[in-house]
């Protein structure tokens, strides 16, 4: 009898029910463990899902953030790059590669009398406790404008001696000012508007100069004092030994007019002589500056208002110091004073009331009023009253 041929039905019945019965996770776990860990490690998400794979990557490292999972290690790991590299401290040889000083001691300088002061009073030893300069350390000075308290610190203040030494520094650095200087100095050169930009110059109301202007030199072919013209200031001329005394009704004096004759000046066309290097001039432009500030100044100013008590003792005290300046005896007819323009309104008002107050004075009647106002200088009849000594003089007539 062959039963799956002779009844395939109950045969294949028979089989599903026998293969349904076994359980392989049951009845076999150990190979299934094995066919599980072997089917994991089949496959590689690197491999067959490399876009998955670095997504997680990166979201995996973006989730760590060192300064704030760990802030302490970074502030330390932070603070010891920077000491490892900082030239100020501890790298001589860095310092001195880029240009800068490096400092480990200080100067302090010696403490000693001056072995060559001398005010015209006798040396340092003089201005020592009970010694003839002593009481004049703060007032006696040499030529070089040096006083005898800083000359002679142990005579004039008792300190003690000390040579000059260099003590050493807590903490040795480098020095980089004088190259910082010289590399801010070039900085600015590059950008030198005085010497390389006229348009810049203009903008800023300054005055591009690109050459030297060289006056003429040549006699003057219209000078004419009354006694020739200019040739005949040659040396060798009548006229030569005149040349600093002849003037012309413009007050232009022969030497003025008449440089080659007089002077034996060489004859120049002149004109502008080009610079090696233009350069741009804001002497207008700050003085223009400047006087619109003092102007403004000025006029915020009222004396009268914001100090007028100051105000009137300054003129008070002008006129009475005016009075009392006044020559004693007082001029006569026909003589010169010098009135002294240099002072207060009311130091010159004080001269004025003094001089009209003399009977004398008033009967020439010969003050001129402008004397006081503006000081026009005042000349007598015979016109024999001018400046003498620099100084505006009056006259009596």
């Amino acid at each position: 009898v062959d039963i799956t041929s002779d009844n395939s039905e109950v045969y294949e019945e028979g089989y599903t029910d026998g293969a349904n019965s076994v359980d392989i996770t049951t009845d076999n776990q150990t190979a299934y463990d094995e066919g599980f860990g072997a089917g994991v490690e089949s496959v590689d998400i690197t491999t067959d899902n490399p876009a998955a794979y670095e997504e997680g990557y990166t979201d995996g490292a973006n989730s760590v953030d060192i300064t704030t999972d760990n802030q302490g290690v970074y502030d330390q790991a932070y603070a010891a790059g920077v000491e490892s590299v900082d030239i100020t401290s501890n790298d001589e040889a860095i310092c001195t590669d880029i240009g800068g000083t490096y400092v480990t001691c200080v100067d302090v300088a010696a403490v000693a009398n001056s072995p060559k002061f001398d005010a015209g009073f006798g040396p340092c030893a003089t201005y020592a406790q009970g010694q003839p300069n002593h009481a004049d350390c703060e007032n006696h000075y040499n030529g070089d404008g040096v006083f005898a308290v800083e000359a002679c610190p142990v005579a004039c203040l008792g300190l003690e001696p000390k040579p000059a030494t260099c003590e050493p520094v807590a903490e040795p650095f480098c020095d980089v000012e004088t190259l910082l200087d010289e590399t801010f100095a070039s900085g600015v050169s590059s950008v030198d508007i005085t010497s390389n930009d006229g348009a810049l110059c203009e903008d800023l109301g300054g005055e591009y100069v690109d050459c030297t202007v060289v006056p003429e030199v040549g006699d003057d072919p219209s000078f004419d004092a009354g006694y020739g013209p200019c040739s005949t200031y040659a040396p060798g001329g009548s006229n030569h030994p005149f040349c600093q005394f002849d003037i012309d009704v413009n007050g232009v004096y022969a030497y003025e007019a008449c440089p080659v004759a007089c002077l034996g000046q060489e004859p120049a066309e002149g004109g502008c002589e080009p610079l090696e290097k233009p350069y741009c001039s804001l002497d207008t432009a700050f003085q223009d500056i400047f006087d619109d500030g003092f102007e403004e100044g000025v006029a915020s100013v009222d004396i009268t208002a914001d100090n007028s008590t100051s105000y009137t003792e300054g003129y008070d005290q002008g006129v009475s110091d005016g009075i009392a300046s006044v020559p004693t005896p007082l001029p006569t007819h026909g003589e010169c004073f010098t009135m002294g323009l240099c002072g207060s309104q009311g130091f010159k008002l004080g001269k004025y009331k003094t001089y009209t107050s003399t009977t004398a004075f008033n009967a020439a009647g010969s003050y001129c009023s402008d004397a006081y106002n503006d000081g026009v200088k005042c000349v007598n009849q015979s016109g024999a009253c001018t400046t003498m000594n620099g100084k505006k003089n009056y006259c009596v007539n």
